[in-house]
């Protein structure tokens, strides 16, 4: 119990984050490492002080609240064994606050962590990219129409949420897609999904009112 509290702990490198590597349920918690008394690990038993954490090829899974309390944690090594994240599990973390500061699809190992919209709108966005290639600039990227990388695995819960983005093209790799990941994105219009998908969970594209075309 209680480990490594009060300790100056700056990097840790774990064969697993909450359950054991044989999916024992009844830890499923990174407050079980740190001795929190709960399941719901409590800020005040996580070191301050840890930067840095590196995850093992064994780790399969972030579960809630997991770097709950983990403020000044910038670095996480997430092995590409990692198949499910749960929604908010890095929110709170110095790499959550440094990851928002630029628009477009945050990814957390080879799962989609987040979307960061851009301060322009879509519509703002696109006239700004007509603008730049009709001046013979170069336009900016249009972060709305996302295209996700090669290898991508997953979607997190709530990824998309709420957010403008316009069209989605999956890559074949890609097998889950989370609980209201495009939940209320209104002007999302198309769709290309992955041939590879097996899990696509409820609400998904709740009130996507003007989503037209899925392949």
């Amino acid at each position: 119990a209680s480990a490594f509290r009060n300790c100056q702990v700056n990097s840790m490198t774990l064969p697993f984050l909450g359950g054991s590597a044989a999916e024992d349920e009844s830890n499923p918690f990174l407050g079980y490492i740190f001795g929190a008394p709960s399941t719901t690990l409590a800020g005040s038993y996580v070191p301050k002080t840890l930067t840095e954490l590196t995850l093992l090829d064994s780790c399969t899974s972030i579960r809630e609240n997991a770097f709950s309390g983990c403020t000044n944690l910038l670095e996480i090594g997430i092995p590409d064994s990692v198949t499910y994240i749960a929604g908010g599990a890095l929110n709170g973390t110095a790499w959550y606050t440094e990851a928002r500061k630029t628009p477009g699809v945050v990814y957390a190992g080879n799962l989609v962590y987040t979307f960061v919209p851009h301060t322009l709108t879509y519509d703002e966005l696109v006239a700004e990219i007509a603008a730049a290639e009709e001046a013979g600039e170069t336009p900016m990227e249009n972060v709305y129409d996302v295209t996700l990388r090669e290898g991508t695995t997953g979607i997190v819960d709530e990824a998309f949420r709420s957010t403008e983005v316009h069209e989605v093209r999956m890559p074949d790799t890609l097998t889950y897609i989370g609980v209201s990941a495009f939940d209320t994105c209104y002007n999302l219009t198309y769709v290309n999904m992955s041939s590879g998908l097996t899990t696509l969970n409820r609400r998904a594209f709740y009130s996507c009112t003007s989503l037209t075309e899925i392949y």
